[in-house]
């Protein structure tokens, strides 16, 4: 499964969300409202041209709403990079929150 934008106007990029940490993302449902804060956008060290068509890069959200979103795409809103669709996975949670990663291959 790659992580696109919903309408893929460009594939996602590590430097396109470096540039965001600290910022908010937002999962809305019909009768609830996720707020994500990217807390970091780390690169994969290894990189091969041949495979990968972009550095691979994994992302961290922290989600102070201590209830649990089950792992899977979900379209996600940003003030700046519009509407895109991650896949994401619950991999911690602590006194700040549930933490979400999203890995792009």
């Amino acid at each position: 499964m790659t992580n696109q934008p919903v309408a893929a106007a460009a594939p996602l990029r590590h430097e396109m969300f470096a540039a965001e940490i600290g910022t908010v993302f937002t999962i809305r449902f019909t009768d609830a409202q996720f707020d994500l804060v990217l807390s970091e956008a780390t690169l994969m060290e290894h990189h091969n041209p041949l495979v990968h068509t972009r550095a691979p890069f994994s992302l961290l959200f922290v989600c102070p709403d201590h209830r649990i979103l089950e792992q899977g795409n979900y379209a996600i809103d940003h003030e700046r990079l519009g509407r895109i669709e991650i896949f994401i996975v619950a991999v911690a949670a602590d006194a700040d929150g549930v933490h979400y990663e999203a890995v792009f291959n």
